[in-house]
């Protein structure tokens, strides 16, 4: 390093050398050098909260496909990879709430929660709903206990 530093100051002399040096300081300083420098230390930081705003969406949307049975999941994750919060914002928009349709016992085409009969064979709909013996709250068709009274409602009746 001595001797690149002795050759630097053979060939502009010492006013070269200084002129240089001035220089590229002054070239530092005006592309916000420091601020770079001061940065360094949370750059990490700064690297995962931007990652998180950009991936956060689509696994967001990735996960909530997969959960609700969205077809073609992985499609929907790359679509709000690719359009961030606003790609997300279209799934939640499009998106087709599956835990509202059900199976028909009969035919087994879904069924929404809202049809009181099947569209695909006109065979009666069951009630998507039921209500819990001891507080009278409607209660979904999956759950085991009523979360309000904390009763097991495996043999509840269906709500009207």
């Amino acid at each position: 390093m001595h001797d690149w530093n002795r050759r630097l100051v053979e060939r502009l002399g010492r006013n070269g050398t200084i002129g240089l040096g001035l220089l590229v300081s002054l070239v530092f300083l005006a592309f916000g050098g420091p601020l770079f420098l001061a940065g360094a230390t949370s750059s990490l930081a700064v690297i995962v909260a931007f990652a998180a705003v950009l991936v956060g969406p689509a696994l967001w949307v990735l996960v909530d496909a997969r959960k609700r049975g969205v077809a073609q999941p992985l499609l929907w994750g790359l679509f709000a990879l690719l359009g961030n919060v606003i790609g997300a914002i279209v799934y939640v928009l499009v998106r087709n709430d599956h835990k509202s349709a059900r199976p028909c016992a009969t035919c087994g085409q879904p069924v929404a929660a809202n049809h009181s009969a099947c569209a695909w064979c006109g065979a009666l709909a069951s009630s998507a709903r039921r209500t819990c013996r001891s507080c009278h709250n409607e209660l979904e068709l999956e759950w085991r206990f009523c979360p309000y009274c904390r009763t097991e409602v495996g043999r509840t009746t269906s709500a009207a």
